[in-house]
């Protein structure tokens, strides 16, 4: 099967076309090489800003849609709590990954801002108050 790349108008083979879902026929409309000499092409400053761009974006679209707050909603909370994990204190800049959005997985309520050790901990505890509790107590001896 062929198909007209829409930067040079030649007609190619399908296969020399990158896979894409949203794209009819399932795959892009300029051809592998046209897309390589259009990225060579640009600026890498604007690559890094694009780059940047999507990135920011990408984290609107999962803090809306995971948890149905904004970024300025997030910043506030992140000032809030002075930049430091609710439960252990660590600093953000401390965890390489961040403070991550901690909620309840029941009522989708934001809780707060957690490193990456106590929100992994807090999920492999099930998000359970009596596993918790139980854990504290062996912990205590």
């Amino acid at each position: 099967m062929e198909k007209q790349c829409t930067s040079c108008r030649k007609t190619k083979d399908i296969s020399s076309f990158g896979k894409h879902k949203g794209y009819r026929l399932g795959v892009r409309a300029v051809c592998n090489e046209c897309r390589r000499i259009a990225n060579k092409e640009r600026p890498k400053e604007g690559r890094h800003q694009e780059y940047v761009r999507n990135k920011q974006h990408a984290l609107d679209r999962e803090l809306f849609s995971n948890y149905g707050i904004t970024r300025e909603q997030y910043n506030e909370m992140i000032i809030k709590q002075d930049y430091l994990c609710a439960i252990c204190g660590k600093h953000q800049s401390e965890s390489h990954k961040g403070l991550h959005t901690d909620h309840c997985h029941e009522t989708k309520k934001v809780r707060g801002l957690l490193c990456n050790s106590c929100n992994l901990a807090i999920g492999m505890l099930k998000h359970n108050v009596t596993i918790l509790t139980k854990a504290i107590k062996y912990l205590g001896g």
